[in-house]
Parts: structure tokens; C-alpha cells; sequence
């Protein structure tokens, strides 16, 4: 996310078409496919960790760990460490990457943040 210039956004939309753009930006396709309430879907046909986990599918948890991060890094309010991740597809070859986040909201004040504000 440093190295692509990331900047965060207070709204989540904004935020992951920064993430995708920033990756982008290191030659890695990757775009928003939906966003309903706290979950996203993003796709990639190139997604950076792809070859590491198809011979390696024991490292998918660094991958997931990479999406959450960057997420964090894009969207402010979000915690890595309380997004939950998924990649169903990381090891078809034959389709791009999906990858589903439950964006993890930081608590602020005794409440949790709902919704995003520009």
C-alpha cells in the first residue's frame, strides 16, 4: 500500500477502488465487483499472492493477511485485524481471484462505526 501512494478514504467504496488502483499501479489487476453494507467482493485476475498459494496452499493466511491490510490501509475506520477474509478461487486456474471481505469497523466512542462519510 506505501509503495503504491496509498490513501485512505472515509468511505469504503472509495477506499477499496484505492486499494485496487494502487495495486494497479504495481501491475496487478484487481476491481471492485460489489459492496453491500460491511462486505466487498473484489476480483483479480492477477492477484499478487496467487502463485505463492497455488504450490504453496498452506500460505493462503498470507494472503488473506495482504488483502485485510490493505483494506485497513484504504478505508479508515477499518481494522485488519477484525476484517474477515476469504479467496475461494485462489487456486482455480482456470477463473480470476475472488476475494470477500466482512470489512472489520473499528469502535469509536462505545459505538461501533456504521456508516462511512466521505
Amino acid at each position: 500500500g506505501a509503495a503504491a501512494g496509498l490513501k485512505q478514504s472515509g468511505n469504503a467504496r472509495t477506499g477499496l477502488e484505492r486499494v485496487c488502483d494502487a495495486l494497479g499501479a504495481l501491475g496487478f489487476h484487481a476491481s471492485v465487483r460489489s459492496l453491500e453494507g460491511d462486505t466487498a467482493i473484489l476480483e483479480s485476475a492477477t492477484c499478487p499472492l496467487r502463485p505463492l498459494v497455488v504450490t504453496r496452499p498452506d500460505a493462503a493466511g498470507i494472503d488473506r493477511g495482504m488483502w485485510a491490510g490493505l483494506v485497513e490501509r484504504g478505508i479508515r475506520g477499518v481494522s485488519a485485524d477484525r476484517t474477515q477474509c476469504d479467496t475461494p478461487r485462489c487456486l482455480s486456474a482456470d477463473a480470476p481471484c475472488l476475494v470477500v471481505l466482512a470489512l472489520g469497523r473499528q469502535e469509536t466512542r462505545g459505538s461501533a462505526i456504521t456508516s462511512p462519510s466521505g
